[in-house]
């Protein structure tokens, strides 16, 4: 795990496993103290303090794949038990490890973010491999809803933009609040996508070209 300044150069070494593990996400808390790093070999997730004063145990999460943190003391994860079986979104704790089921979505797992209410957005996998054309959604959930009774379901959600190919990765601008797609299309054009925020509609194509995206 390797720390690098905004021009790519590398800063210093965080910390190292002593054996090959597949990474599946990095993502920095509130108060950029330290990192919380998922893979998904061992299927664990960790805390790695920026200081480079090494990682510690945070949970073990099945086929971990992306996060997103709630607050300063919750993390969001997305995670599945398995290609066939619905998608767990989970609440952590941070300071604990305690996990909380937060919804349930058919498919493999999909990449979550948040918006500056709260709003939590969601890409949604197909279970078929390879993904077929127009497969993937961007459904979101509010504030509210994450708060109130639990667990949600894709009925509870309200589709933000569907007709996709194949969710990787979501980013929301924390500026202007548009919202970000990554399709990595198998044996096809991948491409990121631009959302306005508030209609839903595609603002523009960013990039896109035959390799896959994450």
């Amino acid at each position: 795990i390797d720390r690098y300044d905004p021009q790519g150069n590398w800063l210093q070494n965080l910390d190292t496993f002593p054996s090959f593990v597949y990474a599946s996400f990095v993502v920095i808390d509130p108060t950029e103290t330290y990192a919380l790093v998922g893979e998904s070999s061992n299927m664990e997730v960790f805390k790695v303090p920026l200081d480079g004063s090494g990682r510690s145990y945070l949970a073990t999460l099945p086929f971990n794949y992306d996060a997103v943190f709630e607050d300063a003391d919750h993390v969001i994860v997305s995670r599945s038990i398995g290609w066939s079986n619905p998608n767990n979104i989970v609440r952590v704790d941070v300071n604990t490890g305690a996990t909380e089921l937060v919804a349930v979505v058919e498919g493999p797992s999909g990449p979550v973010a948040f918006d500056a209410s709260g709003t939590l957005y969601y890409g949604t996998v197909a279970p078929s491999f390879p993904a077929p054309p127009g497969s993937s959604s961007i459904i979101t959930w509010t504030s509210a809803q994450l708060h109130g009774a639990l667990p949600l379901s894709e009925a509870d959600a309200t589709v933000f933009h569907d007709d996709l190919d194949a969710a990787t990765s979501l980013a929301i601008d924390p500026v202007y609040g548009n919202v970000f797609l990554a399709e990595s299309v198998y044996g096809g054009t991948s491409q990121i996508l631009e959302f306005d925020h508030s209609s839903g509609e595609l603002v523009d194509t960013i990039v896109r070209g035959p390799a896959f995206l994450t």
